[in-house]
């Protein structure tokens, strides 16, 4: 994503991606919903027209059943043998019995799956079916599920569902009731075995989890999937699952529906046959009947996936190719931005007569221009670090100088303490001597005046070597100090010896705020380097102590430890000063940092000691503090012998 973001060919391909994301997705749903609706219109259609197709086969077998009782009603033999017949011992030895049996055989021989055909005689207290048989003696005629309905009947009329004496199969009687004079003799009958009707209704079943119902006119099922509901169970029982959708079954109106039979969702349809108002009702499988949705839609989201992975490729490549060009434009801006002027825009972008030819040649412009003010600038650059190595030199110098008086004015303060005495003592001894002589000439010398002349002038001349000696000593430590901070030459010293003069040096720079410096170093450390450069750094560490860290205070403490380990000499300076804030400790070392510069410090002290430290004599140098606290320096460097 950080790449699309900072790339121009990513950015637009990833807003045009999204743009075709939500096209898609738009596409994608339009379509499913589309694809959903077509299926449901379809399935109704072709549903609807199975329906009307089973109805019609149902209403035909109807409509035969009762042309063939018409038939059979008219037919002149069977007239005969109802009319002549009049008990069972006659049934079959009657002359039309064989024409008969033969006409009802033909009958049944027309529609064998559904039919069967029979005939019935009120008065011989019988039946013949097409097959021959005939009932035995527990046979009652009159109290068969149909008389009373085909008695009551003028002309061909169908019975509810009943079921059959012999074969005990659930059947629908199309029957006629033959009179003459009023008097019913016989009668004609065409069953119809309804276990054959869910034959149609196969025609409408998709997968194994489809069903089909026949349900009479009073809600009764005449064919159901679980067959101990046949002509058991109605629609209107409370706890039957197509009870909720009663109203739906019953409607004129056929639509697809919803609904929940069991655990699975499914589509129902329900149809009426004209002739008897009964409901043919199929519900079908919604998961299978979507199966087809899915495979459809799944195959065109991956159309859509493939189409829109071409398309943003494509796009992508197109993009890239057309801003090429910006891309090496960014690339030579990276190179000014470091500083390489060295390369042009190639000639193929600049010849390019569009805007991005335009773009290229200002480009160009603007590089010849940046190469031309950056060999300018180049050129009064070096001019100006010339200048600024020469002052910097200069002004390193006048640091070293600028130490160096801090020692002579120290000097020069210590030095007027012995001298002035030795001047006073020196007067004191003039004085004593001009007594002296006056008394010898006058003759009033004593022995006892004697005396203490000689034991004054002894004291005097004591008290007058004394200063003499530590003034000339004083001279010797600065002679000696001035000479090392000049010399660049390696050699063999006692370091002790060297931090005893420049502490002695400076003596009267921290005496007068009562400052007390501890030295503590073995007297026989010896370091093969430059004494002069040592010197430097412990003057200016004392200096900065006594300017800086103890700046407004008296009493300080400074505490400097000397020791060797594994050939390595390590100093560690410390003062009970102010200290340093945290965020200075990083620059403290910069040239020209300082925090007195009103007072005419130049800031170079710590950067003289950094780079004596680190390149003169090779060594590292650390900082710590802690502010009014403590400052401590570590000094890591010169091999020692």
């Amino acid at each position: 994503m950080h790449r699309i973001r900072h790339s121009l060919a990513g950015t637009l391909s990833f807003f045009i991606a999204i743009i075709l994301v939500v096209v898609f997705l738009l596409i994608g749903i339009l379509t499913y919903n589309f694809t959903t609706q077509k299926l449901e219109t379809d399935l109704l259609e072709k549903t609807y027209y199975q329906s009307q197709t089973i109805s019609k086969d149902v209403l035909n077998i109807f409509e035969n059943a009762s042309l063939h009782t018409s038939e059979m009603g008219a037919n002149r033999d069977i007239i005969d043998y109802l009319k002549s017949v009049k008990s069972r011992e006659d049934v079959t030895s009657n002359e039309s019995y064989d024409n008969v049996l033969n006409y009802l055989a033909k009958v049944k021989a027309s529609n064998s799956i559904h039919f069967m055909i029979w005939i019935a005689s009120e008065e011989g207290n019988f039946y013949l079916d097409s097959s021959g048989n005939v009932p035995n003696d527990d046979y009652d005629v009159t109290r068969r599920p149909w008389y009373k309905i085909a008695k009551e009947a003028d002309g061909v009329v169908f019975t509810p569902p009943y079921q059959e004496w012999k074969s005990k199969e659930t059947v629908i009687s199309s029957i006629v009731a033959l009179r003459e004079n009023g008097k019913v003799y016989g009668f004609a009958v065409v069953n119809i075995r309804l276990d054959t009707i869910p034959n149609f209704f196969e025609k409408t079943e998709h997968s194994e989890w489809d069903m089909s119902f026949m349900i009479s006119e009073h809600g009764t099922y005449l064919y159901h999937e679980d067959a101990s509901k046949v002509m058991t169970s109605s629609i209107f029982d409370a706890d039957d699952p197509l009870n909720a959708y009663v109203s739906n079954i019953l409607s004129p109106k056929e639509t697809l529906m919803n609904i929940q039979y069991g655990d699975r969702d499914y589509y129902m349809l329900a149809y009426t046959i004209p002739i008897n108002n009964w409901k043919v009702v199929t519900i079908m499988d919604k998961r299978t009947v979507m199966k087809d949705v899915y495979r459809v839609y799944t195959l065109l989201v991956l159309i859509m996936i493939l189409a829109f992975l071409i398309a943003v490729i494509s796009i992508h490549m197109l993009i890239r190719r057309s801003l090429k060009s910006y891309s090496m434009l960014v690339s030579f801006a990276d190179r000014i931005a470091e500083g390489d002027y060295s390369n042009n825009i190639p000639d193929d972008f600049l010849k390019r007569k569009d805007e991005m030819g335009s773009i290229c040649h200002s480009f160009q412009s603007i590089l010849e221009s940046f190469r031309s003010e950056n060999d300018v600038l180049e050129s009064k650059i070096k001019q100006k670090n010339i200048e600024l190595e020469q002052q910097y030199a200069y002004i390193i110098e006048t640091e070293k100088a600028a130490s160096l008086g801090n020692l002579v004015a120290g000097v020069a303060h210590e030095i007027n303490t012995p001298l002035g005495v030795s001047i006073s003592t020196a007067s004191h001894i003039e004085v004593l001597s001009k007594a002296s002589l006056d008394s010898i000439e006058k003759g009033t010398m004593t022995k006892q005046g004697l005396t203490r002349f000689f034991t004054d002038i002894t004291e005097a001349n004591r008290l007058l070597s004394g200063n003499l000696d530590r003034a000339a000593n004083l001279v010797k430590s600065f002679k000696k100090i001035a000479v090392d901070q000049g010399s660049e030459v390696e050699a063999l010293f006692i370091l002790k010896e060297i931090f005893d003069d420049v502490i002695l040096s400076l003596r009267g720079e921290y005496k007068r705020k009562n400052h007390k410096i501890e030295l503590v170093c073995p007297p026989d450390l010896k370091v093969t380097g430059y004494p002069g450069a040592y010197s430097q750094i412990l003057t200016n560490l004392l200096m900065n102590s006594i300017e800086h860290g103890f700046d407004g205070r008296e009493n300080g403490k400074i505490q400097i430890d000397c020791k060797l380990e594994n050939d390595t000499l390590w100093i560690v300076y410390e003062d009970n000063g102010c200290g340093i804030p945290k965020e200075n400790l990083k620059i403290i070392f910069e040239p020209f940092y300082t925090t007195n510069r009103q007072k005419g410090n130049s800031g170079l002290g710590m950067n003289v000691i950094y780079n004596i430290i680190t390149q003169k004599l090779k060594g590292k140098i650390f900082l710590e503090s802690e502010v009014n606290a403590y400052t401590r320096f570590t000094v890591e460097g010169a091999v020692a012998k």
